[in-house]
């Protein structure tokens, strides 16, 4: 049986809705997906070698490079990024800051002698989903 376009062959009634509710179901997901950030702040140190400057975050023994100080910001911002996100995507952050000497703190301000790089790491929630921590 072909439509009315003469070459696309006419859905059934039970096709489309079909159809229709897996659009409304694909549509509902879409809405329901929130973009979330957690941010995380880091300790970093930017010194000048040469004409380069070297920043790192020595709590996680990141390091990287920048020909000024914004870009090896931006440099270690990313490698920082990258590192944390590897981790989760292999189910071992908990152990890294573990092992890197991480512990939970009840501290609410951070030390303001230090200069910290704040990173954020992306996450979709896509809803209803059940949470069974």
């Amino acid at each position: 049986m072909l439509s009315d376009a003469g070459s696309i062959p006419a859905a059934s009634t039970r096709d489309r809705d079909t159809i229709l509710f897996n659009y409304k179901a694909v549509t509902e997901a879409i809405n329901l997906s929130k973009k979330i950030f957690i941010n995380f702040k880091f300790p970093i140190s930017i010194k000048k070698k040469g004409k380069w400057y070297i920043a790192s975050c020595p709590a996680l023994d990141v390091y990287t490079q920048g020909e000024t100080i914004s870009k090896a910001k931006t440099n270690l911002n990313a490698a920082i990024s990258l590192f944390i996100t590897s981790c989760l995507e292999r189910g071992t952050l908990d152990a890294v800051l573990k092992e890197c000497g991480f512990v939970l703190s009840s501290a609410k301000t951070l030390p303001q002698k230090n200069n910290y790089l704040e990173v954020p790491i992306p996450f979709t929630h896509k809803a209803p989903a059940v949470c069974h921590a």
